[in-house]
């Protein structure tokens, strides 16, 4: 085999989790680059040059990215999380306060999640990640960031933050992103789970209380409605009330499904919310597999 080089001339760089060395020229995403003396330096990515010494951290999972694998780690950082909602500062706003341009601003966190174990708290100010002060600005800010945490379950991380002027660091440890206690009510036709925190804020809900619809049967009660067929419920809906009994959580949805059971009313009555809507929808009870298998 013949071994190809390529020169190319580096004209700038751009800072972030991996330093961006921007040349001209230069293809072959994943190419191995060398310097002048024969030294490796970094890996094309994208058109510009990634340097080798900012990977010695997590090298296995940059190679199996930019190779378009994925790397051994990534269902583990899938299954595991920090609870949080962030968005970068306003730059003039930073300016104005004497803060840090490259801050991400914590607007919710999530009670279930381990950053409110940590100490972490609705308006604190990212500024460092792990011992690393944040980078960048804007969307750019956030990806250093999530590359920077590296999150996996049971590891330790640490966040520091600005809070009433003030630099406090947060530490805490990785868990699991909890499994949603779901039920399938048959009867309705809809499958239902518990309202979080993550719900709320990530599907930007009006209500904290009722039962999230994540899933509809085609053909049943809340399906369709006679011969217009209209859908009723939909998911993401969030259910309040059945029957005229409040579902503020799932264990009480239960509770009124077995109550429908008992009763076997030919229409029921479901309010729910959507968005900012609330309205009500009256089930024909007497469609789907459930009714049929009655009637025989």
């Amino acid at each position: 085999f013949a071994v190809f080089t390529t020169l190319a001339i580096c004209r700038g760089r751009i800072d972030g989790r991996y330093r961006l060395f921007q040349i001209d020229g230069g293809k072959g995403q994943g190419t191995p680059v060398v310097n002048m003396t024969g030294d490796l330096v970094g890996f094309m990515q994208a058109g510009a040059v990634v340097s080798a010494s900012d990977l010695h951290e997590d090298l296995g999972d940059f190679l199996a990215e930019t190779m378009g694998v994925v790397s051994a780690n990534e269902a583990e950082k899938k299954k595991s999380w920090l609870g949080v909602l962030f968005q970068p500062i306003n730059k003039e706003y930073a300016k104005k306060h004497d803060l840090t341009k490259s801050g991400l601003w914590i607007t919710h966190v999530m009670k279930e999640g381990p950053a409110a174990p940590a100490g972490l708290k609705d308006g604190d100010l990212i500024v460092s990640v792990n011992g690393k002060e944040m980078r960048q600005m804007g969307v750019r800010s956030i990806d250093f960031f999530l590359k920077t945490l590296r999150p996996k379950i049971d590891q330790p991380f640490t966040i520091g933050v600005i809070r009433n002027g003030k630099r406090i660091t947060c530490n805490g440890i990785f868990t699991k992103r909890p499994e949603p206690e779901t039920l399938r009510a048959e009867d309705i036709g809809v499958s239902v789970k518990e309202l979080t925190d993550s719900d709320y804020y990530g599907q930007r809900l009006y209500t904290r209380e009722g039962t999230l619809i994540t899933g509809v049967k085609p053909g049943s009660p809340a399906a369709i409605s006679g011969s217009m067929r209209i859908r009723l419920l939909n998911i993401g809906d969030v259910i309040t009330s059945l029957g005229g009994v409040p579902t503020p959580n799932l264990e009480a949805f239960s509770e009124a499904l077995e109550k429908v059971r008992r009763e076997k009313p030919d229409v029921l009555l479901a309010t729910y919310c959507r968005g900012a809507t609330t309205g009500y929808a009256a089930l024909n009870m007497n469609l789907g597999e459930t009714a049929e298998e009655e009637k025989k």
